[in-house]
């Protein structure tokens, strides 16, 4: 299957920012434990690409969290109707908390390197 790096302008960066990558109906993304919104208690995505996603069929929206390789698996429907909009000079970005979410299974990261442990 095809992936497609879906980007999006950061005006404050003044350049194209990548978001996560499609493959198939799924964006997967990659966030730090610093963009997670505490007053929302989620994380975030720039509007203009949560809508760009959504006009590429993208249904599922999984959110890896680099430090602790936390899988974070939502719907974009959830995306849409239960977020919050805010704007910190990035540009607007959508907000939803992680009671919206489904944390997936995660390997620990120390179980990653190197190979399975016996």
């Amino acid at each position: 299957m095809i992936s497609k790096k879906l980007l999006t302008y950061d005006p404050k960066k003044g350049k194209n920012v990548l978001v996560g990558t499609i493959t198939g109906t799924t964006l997967l993304r990659e966030v730090t434990e610093k963009h997670f919104m505490r007053v929302v208690g989620g994380y975030g995505i720039q509007e203009p690409a949560l809508q760009q996603a959504r006009s590429l069929g993208v249904k599922t929206i999984i959110q890896i969290v680099k430090e602790t390789n936390e899988k974070w698996i939502g719907t974009i429907d959830n995306w849409i109707n239960n977020s919050k909009t805010m704007d910190f000079g990035h540009g607007k970005q959508v907000f939803l908390s992680l009671k919206y979410m489904t944390l997936l299974v995660t390997i620990p990261l120390e179980n990653t390197k190197g190979g399975a442990k016996h």
